[in-house]
């Protein structure tokens, strides 16, 4: 095994989540053997239907464990790792996950050995017999589902939901998979042969495994001492590293000038190192060890000196992958590894032949690592692009025995995220603007490429269904071409030449009037009279949330009235990267000292929505603090906008209260139940307020309409005291 793998593999304890499709999830929990090497054994441990395992088990010396948990079903305790209506989607997820697991290396597949308890016992003694394990034992575990009173009567609706009641699957029943296996299984049971149980799952198997035995004790120390005897003798393990070719000059023939980030640009004339970080940035460091600006780079360069130059720039990151001082943080993180993987790829004609047997190694083993189920960050524009990047690796990689494999795990993935990426109506999934037009042109380039190498139709598919998400973008930008600050997005002007290739320029053209898009962005635009609102509500994706329920962005012939914070930048323990995504950096809601939810897969997640109520009007609901209340009907005639309200007693009782960010440039003057707000530019707008407590708090705080910049603003809080609230803004003197 390679120093590269190796270095990760050994040290990657995670506890995480499985996806294969959109919803189709398992829980896990991966803890190399302290000893990690190619030949350890691995453990496969599948939780039973309540949840519990035996005991709590720490990381062993010489013992992979891999703790699979089913966490799909009605309750949420299991649909008995099957699926639904007859349907084979978790255990066909299972299959994949274990030989994905396998695939990369992470499991030695003659080394593996299952256990579970009831219903992860059963799936424990099929997915043995699947894989044609080394050893198994279960404990209690359903064997026949198909017609024993444990189905028919005691989980009956249950069951009924998971099985289909016209065909019949094999996984039902596991006396007939038992038939003809090598594998060593035992079942262990603590029960009265007299119980129904027993005589219906446990008694029948006796005579198609092993050894069926009482034993009240079933523990993980239990489990590993059933199977010490039936591991292998140990087998030579060795550690590699890379040997670039000594013959390559290491010298830098050109300047390195670097523009990263919305950083300024650097120049770098000698001593060129990936230890460099002008900006103490992470981000500007992430861009920079991912290779994005190498191609550019390269391609500039006379012909007689890109392949030094590049060979030059590669011998110095091998070096910097080597030296063990150096900070792996981005050796083996998800986009960078995707990222570095396309660019190598591009690079690859510039690099002398020596050079490229090297980087043909590295590009083996980031293939490898993207793989692994535990890199796969699931459900994300990471995962896309990880994605992507394997397909390309596979392709680059082509003679290689394991390049087929790699490829249709690559264009699986692809096809789940193009699932889970836009709504039905196009909008992307990562709460942002910025992401929904960056995405439209990386999807774009990204299946362009597949489908060069891969005719694969439902990739195609998808490439032409871009067209769905462009009427979004045309009315997300505002009439100075640029995208609110929403979410993570940028205050920046935005390319609408691919929109415009892809839909024509008439979605482009002036708009007027409102437009609700994936439930949860409202928008009210005017070409005519320069104003643009958007009120948002949404908890579509994983990633990239803010705690902007019910918010509101007001902007009106080139000025922000009412503001999100925007992004800063992405150093998410950093104080200010914290409150521009709080509450408190948003036009919306907040309750002080209640942590608003931003787990997407939980049921109060689905109610932050937004809909129409009719031509000028429509209604977020809140979501983000769970089963608390409330919700903002929104209209704008002419110039004048309409907030209106509604709190439960809950809300009220918990101390609820409306926050408007609004820009430096206003003076602020409140006078009664009157604010008023002008500027030097002798331009002026106004609140009405009804409902609220007599007390207007005002402090100043900031906004960050550009990426690692900062702007003065104001936040005005007011605390309702009825259910029913109403705000009038009058934005006609602007």
């Amino acid at each position: 095994m390679h120093e590269y793998l190796f270095n990760r593999f050994s040290k990657q304890t995670k506890r995480s989540r499985y996806f294969s499709k959109n919803q189709t999830f398992l829980d896990y929990m991966w803890q190399p053997a302290k000893q990690f090497h190619a030949n350890t054994p691995t453990l496969v441990y599948f939780v039973g239907y309540e949840g519990k395992i035996p005991n709590t088990v720490n990381q062993q010396s010489t013992w992979n464990i891999l703790r699979i948990s089913d966490s799909n079903g009605p309750e949420g305790k299991g649909a008995w790792y099957f699926g639904t209506n007859g349907e084979d989607y978790i255990l066909q997820s299972t299959k994949q996950f274990l030989t994905e697991m396998m695939l990369c290396g992470l499991i030695n597949r003659h080394e593996l050995f299952f256990s579970g308890k009831g219903m992860g016992g059963h799936a424990a003694m099929y997915m043995a017999t699947e894989f044609n394990a080394k050893g198994c034992i279960a404990h209690n575990p359903t064997t026949n589902l198909s017609d024993s009173a444990y189905v028919k009567r005691k989980h009956k609706s249950l069951f009924e939901q998971i099985f289909s009641s016209t065909t019949s699957h094999d996984y039902c029943n596991l006396q007939s998979r038992l038939a003809e296996i090598s594998t060593n299984i035992s079942i262990t049971h603590n029960l009265d042969p007299d119980q129904t149980f027993f005589r219906e799952h446990i008694a029948p198997m006796e005579n198609h495994v092993d050894e069926v035995q009482f034993k009240t004790k079933y523990d993980f120390g239990e489990i590993f001492k059933y199977f010490s005897d039936q591991l292998s003798i140990k087998q030579p393990f060795s550690i590699e590293q890379y040997h670039p070719p000594q013959s390559l000059e290491a010298i830098q023939v050109a300047d390195i000038s670097l523009k990263l980030n919305s950083r300024q640009e650097v120049i770098f004339r000698t001593d060129f190192s990936f230890t460099l970080d002008p900006f103490t940035d992470r981000s500007w460091r992430f861009w920079f060890q991912n290779l994005s600006w190498l191609p550019t780079h390269l391609d500039i360069l006379a012909e007689d000196i890109a392949q030094k130059q590049a060979d030059y720039v590669m011998s110095r990151w091998i070096a910097f992958m080597q030296d063990k001082k150096t900070d792996p943080e981005f050796f083996y993180h998800d986009h960078s590894l995707a990222y570095r993987a396309i660019n190598l790829i591009e690079c690859m004609d510039f690099f002398s032949d020596e050079m490229r047997i090297t980087l043909a190694h590295h590009l083996t083993e980031i293939g490898t690592l993207l793989v692994s189920p535990l890199e796969d960050n699931a459900l994300s524009n990471h995962a896309f692009d990880q994605a992507i990047a394997l397909f390309l690796i596979s392709d680059f990689l082509r003679t290689s025995p394991f390049s087929k494999a790699w490829q249709e795990t690559s264009l699986a993935r692809i096809e789940r995220e193009l699932d889970y990426s836009f709504t039905n109506d196009g909008v992307h999934v990562e709460n942002s603007p910025s992401y929904h037009h960056g995405m439209i042109t990386n999807i774009h380039r990204s299946l362009s490429k597949v489908l060069k190498i891969s005719p694969h139709q439902a990739i195609q598919n998808h490439r032409s269904e871009l067209a769905k998400s462009i009427p979004y973008l045309a009315w997300i930008i505002r009439s100075d071409g640029k995208v609110p600050p929403l979410g993570d997005s940028e205050e920046k002007t935005v390319s609408t030449n691919l929109g415009r290739k892809i839909s024509g320029d008439e979605v482009f053209s002036s708009h007027e009037g409102m437009r609700v898009f994936g439930e949860g962005y409202a928008i009210w635009k005017s070409t005519s009279k320069q104003y643009h609102l958007t009120l948002k509500s949404c908890h579509h994706g994983r990633f990239h949330r803010h705690d902007d329920d019910c918010s509101l962005a007001l902007w009106v012939r080139g000025e922000n009235l009412l503001m999100d914070s925007g992004l800063l930048y992405y150093q998410e323990k950093d104080p200010d990267r914290i409150h521009v995504r709080s509450a408190k950096g948003h036009s919306g809601f907040e309750i002080p000292g209640k942590k608003p939810n931003r787990n997407s897969f939980l049921k109060t997640a689905r109610r932050s929505k937004v809909f129409k109520i009719d031509d000028t009007t429509s209604k977020a609901v809140l979501g983000m603090y769970g089963n608390l209340n409330a919700s903002r009907s929104v209209n704008v005639c002419e110039q004048i906008l309409s907030i209106k309200d509604q709190f439960s007693k809950g809300c009220l009782s918990s101390g609820i209260i409306l926050n408007f960010i609004v820009d430096e440039i206003w003076d602020v003057d409140v006078n009664g139940e009157t604010i008023l707000f002008s500027s030097i530019k002798n331009t002026s707008w106004s609140m009405s307020l009804k409902g609220f407590s007599q007390e207007v708090n005002i402090e100043p705080t900031f906004t960050s309409p550009l990426r690692n910049t900062k702007r003065d603003a104001t936040r005005i809080s007011l605390s309702p005291i009825f259910e029913d609230t109403e705000v009038i803004v009058d934005f006609g003197g602007i």
